[in-house]
């Protein structure tokens, strides 16, 4: 017979091997298997293994509480019940919860090792840390000094950007509170150094904005991509965290995971929704970008106004084209006596 204490998403904290085919549960001192839970009895109840139909006679001792049976809907058994559970099937006494196995129960099949968990291993290392601390910092620095190159204050800017790291402590330590909570082991650098790496790609990000926005701005909406990409990084680092140091089933964490990316993407959109059609005040945007940034070629001040003599040549023929044709037509109306 073999029980494993679980936890509501079914993950296994601890595992007995009991070698008898019957077993007596509680808190008391005496009993085949010690359940250290308040809520349980010092004698809670019995179970005993069936071989001819391989299933498990579950016998309460009229405890206190009683017990639950946890299958598609949970069924609360009253004190003194006796339920035949079959290999496989999870009950709880008290506050805590079962599963209960015998040795013929097939086993489920091995998991592969996904990316994920090789992304958790590499950012758990200290030199990953100090590598994204020196990025997060010198991105900060960089975009301090294209913002104001020539500031008196650009020092006092620059030691400022060490308070980078402050944002990723405080996060660190959040989910290793949430592991704690959820018996789930958990590693500090990993979650400090995910969200740096978090901070250090938007950083990038902004430096690449101005450029692509310039370059191409019928195709680009900035604010809204910019919420976009960002509701995006939140909803992975959440989910990162959440599988590292969680013990939640995959929908869970997946729920877990949207709720503020959901919240980002909401406020984009009553933004978009309640955008007037017209704007007496448009906002006037100019982003100063190096000639060498630019994807669209050069052109000398003789060039750019030649063309625009070109077109307003060729706006002006047409204007007259279309006065003269609206006189043709006026004059084949004649004008009737009164």
């Amino acid at each position: 017979m073999i029980l494993e204490r679980i936890d509501k998403s079914g993950h296994i904290l601890d595992s007995y091997i009991l070698n008898t085919n019957t077993i007596s549960i509680g808190r008391g001192y005496d009993n085949d298997l010690i359940v250290h839970d308040p809520h349980v009895d010092a004698l809670q109840a019995n179970i005993s293994f069936d071989s001819s139909n391989n299933n498990f006679h579950f016998t309460d001792l009229h405890s206190t509480n009683g017990f639950t049976i946890h299958s598609r809907k949970p069924k609360k058994c009253t004190p003194g019940t006796e339920v035949v559970l079959a290999s496989g099937d999870c009950f709880s006494i008290g506050k805590t919860r079962f599963r209960v196995f015998s040795t013929a129960h097939p086993v489920p099949p091995t998991h592969t090792i996904s990316w994920l968990d090789t992304f958790n291993v590499v950012l758990g290392h200290w030199w990953a840390l100090i590598v994204l601390t020196v990025i997060a910092i010198g991105l900060d620095v960089l975009i301090t000094y294209l913002n104001m190159p020539y500031s008196d204050e650009l020092l006092k800017d620059n030691v400022g950007a060490v308070y980078t790291v402050v944002p990723a402590l405080v996060y660190g330590l959040v989910w290793i509170l949430i592991a704690r909570v959820q018996r789930q082991e958990s590693h500090f650098l990993f979650h400090i150094n995910l969200l740096l790496l978090g901070i250090s790609i938007m950083k990038i990000y902004s430096l690449v904005v101005p450029i692509i926005s310039f370059n191409a701005p019928a195709i680009f909406s900035e604010d809204y991509f910019i919420s976009f990409i960002l509701a995006l990084g939140v909803f992975f680092i959440i989910y990162s965290s959440s599988y590292q140091s969680t013990g939640l089933a995959f929908s869970r964490r997946i729920s877990f995971s949207v709720a503020i990316p959901v919240l980002i993407l909401t406020g984009v959109g009553i933004q978009i929704i309640n955008k007037p059609e017209f704007n007496s005040n448009p906002e006037y945007k100019k982003d100063l970008v190096p000639t060498d940034y630019q994807w669209r070629s050069s052109e000398s001040v003789f060039e750019f106004l030649e063309q625009t003599n070109e077109l307003y040549q060729t706006v002006s023929d047409k204007a007259i084209e279309r006065h003269q044709r609206h006189l043709a037509k006026a004059s084949t109306y004649r004008l009737l006596p009164e």
